[in-house]
C-alpha cells in the first residue's frame, strides 16, 4: 500500500486535499508565520508518510543525512534577480500526530546544521554540479569527498 521506503509519494497524497489541508490550517500557518516573522509563505511538502498501527517495530532506523536545497541552482530568479540557491528555505515537519508508539520512527531537523554542515556540502564540487544541473535533494553519503562525507557523518 505504501511506496517506495515506506512513504506515500507514489500515490500524490503529498499535493492532495489532506496535505493542503495541514498546511492552511490556521494555527500551522500561524506558527510558520511567527518562526519567519511574515504572512508571505510558501509551502512545499516532498513527502507524506506515516506508521501505520500494524507495522511491525524495525530493529532500526534508516539514516540519511540530505539537504532538500542546493545553492548552486541559478536557473530561476525571483523579481529582485536573486538566483534559486541564494532565496532563504527552510527544512521543516509537521506532524499530524504522535509517534510515540515503538513502530513508529521520527524525524529530526539537524540543529545548526544551516550553519555547518550545509555549507561544507555546498562547496563539495559533485554537489555544485548536481546543482548547475537542477538537482537539489543531496545526502552526505553522495559528496564526492568521501573524508568530508565521513567528516559530517562523525557529527
Amino acid at each position: 500500500l505504501l511506496g517506495p521506503m515506506e512513504r506515500c509519494q507514489s500515490r500524490g497524497l503529498a499535493h492532495g486535499r489532506f496535505a493542503w489541508g495541514a498546511r492552511l490550517l490556521p494555527r500551522v500557518r500561524a506558527v510558520y508565520a511567527a518562526l519567519h516573522g511574515t504572512e508571505n509563505l510558501v509551502s512545499s511538502c516532498d513527502n507524506t508518510f506515516f506508521a501505520p498501527s500494524a507495522h511491525a517495530k524495525a530493529p532500526s532506523n534508516r539514516v540519511f543525512p540530505h539537504v532538500d536545497q542546493n545553492a548552486h541552482d541559478a536557473r530561476f530568479q525571483d523579481e529582485t534577480g536573486k538566483g534559486m540557491g541564494d532565496w532563504e528555505c527552510f527544512q521543516g515537519v509537521l506532524y499530524i500526530w504522535g509517534s510515540p508508539a515503538e513502530h513508529a520512527s521520527t524525524t529530526i531537523v539537524w540543529p545548526g546544521s544551516h550553519a555547518t554542515a550545509w555549507p561544507a556540502m555546498m562547496s563539495d564540487e559533485k554537489v555544485q554540479r548536481c546543482g548547475k544541473q537542477g538537482r537539489h535533494f543531496t545526502q552526505i553519503a553522495g559528496l564526492g569527498d568521501v573524508q568530508e562525507a565521513a567528516r559530517l557523518m562523525a557529527g
